[in-house]
């Protein structure tokens, strides 16, 4: 899997575990939400890194992103 792929599947991901922070909410179920919270933070570094990658790549090759 390539990196743009990569990070499409985290964003879909990111978008699913928040839905399950909705239902969490809702049902009052708090333990369930703060390990959702926990999975997002996860996700949010991963994309951060892949992300950064870019920023990183054309400062070495000195062009902009």
């Amino acid at each position: 899997m390539d990196r743009l792929e990569k990070i499409k599947e985290i964003k879909t991901q990111i978008i699913e575990v928040r839905d399950q922070v909705r239902i969490g909410l809702e049902n009052n179920n708090f333990a369930h939400v703060r390990d959702c919270i926990t999975d997002l933070e996860e996700m949010t570094l991963e994309l951060k890194s892949l992300e950064n990658f870019d920023e990183e790549a054309a400062q070495l090759v000195g062009g902009d992103y």
